[in-house]
């Protein structure tokens, strides 16, 4: 009687620990990401910014919160209950019923947890400025990304969770679990870009979650093209642009070449245009050819102005007057 009434307090304690965790972890994961050294948020750094790479850290901390969010609320929900299961299984309960039930409410809580960690971290760092890849408001596109990762993790922690009796034998699963996200999530540490590795990491669901969410704030222009070149002291520019300034004069030969690089590279843009003002969402004042020959010369000008300078401010406003002016 002694012993039962023991374990039943200690369950009860567990519970009230287990409740106190999950209460506190998205508040946690917020301060953590802001810790990240940085005044840029998710808009590209400055030139005197500390941290050129803070976009990227703050995406990163995001998913793998994410992860850990969905992670931590599942991963004792089936073990914690198999007895239970079992017993109302006998009297008829459902099994699909059950599992629904389970993916419904843990994951509008992994919804929720998500969007109370998202929040503290957007209040102050900020949102993305830029245009959505698919909804039309960027900082929302980007919740419901973490939100989705959130709740994908919460259905593999259901699934690791179903594996196992007691909570003891699921826990070791864990580990593994939140470390292949945090290493195939593809951004701080670049494992996918190795042959096998990357395979893997397609069945990572973080790795979707980084890479939707990367897609969202335009990772790729706020981060890489701009801190690549800080990195350089600004020194390479194009090699094209610059074959382009030191060759052209020289030899027939090399200025067809260029010519037929800078061509294929307009088709593409010429593309997305045509598509956009088929959409509605770009002007069809100006031809597309034009236009994508346009944002090309002056892509070239800007990074040639950003040698001299030794500065990002022509890049810089290059983006700013094409997404906020011209492709409109």
């Amino acid at each position: 009687m002694y012993g039962s009434f023991v374990s039943y307090n200690s369950g009860v304690s567990a519970h009230r620990i287990y409740f106190a965790f999950l209460a506190i972890l998205p508040f946690a994961l917020a301060g953590l990401t802001l810790l990240i050294p940085g005044d840029a948020g998710l808009t590209r750094p400055g030139p005197s910014s500390t941290n050129s790479h803070e976009p990227m850290e703050i995406l990163a901390a995001l998913n793998v919160g994410a992860v850990l969010l969905g992670t931590a609320l599942t991963i004792r929900a089936m073990a914690a209950e198999h007895r239970i299961f079992r017993r109302e299984q006998q009297v008829g309960l459902s099994a699909p019923a059950y599992l629904a039930a389970k993916l419904t409410v843990y994951g509008l809580a992994a919804a929720l947890w998500t969007a109370v960690m998202f929040a503290i971290v957007v209040a102050v760092k900020g949102g993305p400025v830029g245009g959505a890849a698919l909804l039309h408001n960027a900082t929302i596109e980007l919740y419901v990304t973490a939100a989705a990762t959130a709740i994908v993790s919460a259905v593999i922690g259901l699934t690791l969770s179903a594996l196992g009796k007691a909570l003891r034998e699921v826990l070791p699963l864990v580990v593994p679990a939140i470390l292949a996200s945090v290493l195939f999530n593809g951004s701080l540490v670049q494992l996918v870009s190795l042959w096998g590795l990357q395979q893997i990491s397609w069945f990572v669901p973080a790795q979707w979650g980084f890479a939707a969410s990367a897609s969202t704030v335009n990772l790729r222009r706020i981060d890489t093209l701009a801190a690549n070149m800080a990195d350089r002291n600004y020194k390479c520019g194009c090699l094209i642009g610059n074959l382009s300034n030191e060759l052209a004069d020289q030899s027939r030969l090399i200025r067809d070449r260029l010519s037929s690089n800078f061509a294929a590279w307009s088709r593409p843009i010429e593309t997305c245009i045509r598509d956009g003002q088929k959409a509605g969402e770009i002007s069809r004042d100006i031809d597309a050819r034009v236009l994508a020959d346009f944002l090309l010369n002056s892509l070239e000008g800007a990074m040639l102005r950003t040698k001299v300078e030794k500065d990002s401010s022509p890049l810089d406003h290059f983006v700013t007057l094409v997404f906020s002016r011209v492709l409109t």
